[in-house]
């Protein structure tokens, strides 16, 4: 197979590699309801690994049942009658809002941390995951 036809079959959505498979776990920790904003972030970074995330952004959307990828897309697509964009906009919906006290509670969290008795990378590491999930409470970029 020519180089110029591997990369564009990769950088085709439609794609599914070996690693697509339906039982593959995207996130390092399961969704529990409270660590919305965390898991989403490792989602749309694994679905953006695998050249997948505009099927949840809408980017890539289905085709008309003549079109030759059609097929395709329903088999890269989440099946049972709703498409992934429709469950990512539901799931977003649903634990994505804003909750104040819990970004309250951050904030003090930060503003209140120190080193103590902490390594340099120990301190790095919690303070950088507070600055992200302060920031990601404050923006909700989806």
């Amino acid at each position: 197979m020519p180089e110029d036809s591997l990369y564009s079959l990769l950088d085709d959505p439609h794609f599914l590699s070996q690693t697509d498979q339906p039982s593959l776990q995207l996130s390092s920790f399961q969704f529990d309801g409270t660590n919305f904003l965390q898991w989403r972030q490792e989602i749309i970074r694994a679905l953006l690994s695998k050249n997948k995330v505009g099927f949840i952004t809408g980017d890539c959307s289905c085709p008309p049942p003549a079109d030759k990828k059609h097929n395709s897309w329903i088999r890269c697509d989440i099946l049972y009658n709703v498409s992934a964009k429709t469950l990512w906009a539901d799931i977003n919906e649903r634990y994505g809002q804003l909750n104040v006290l819990d970004l309250y509670a951050l904030k003090k969290e930060l503003s209140n941390f120190s080193q103590d008795t902490r390594s340099l990378l120990d301190y790095y590491g919690k303070i950088k995951n507070l600055c992200l999930e302060v920031w990601a409470n404050s923006t909700l970029v989806p």
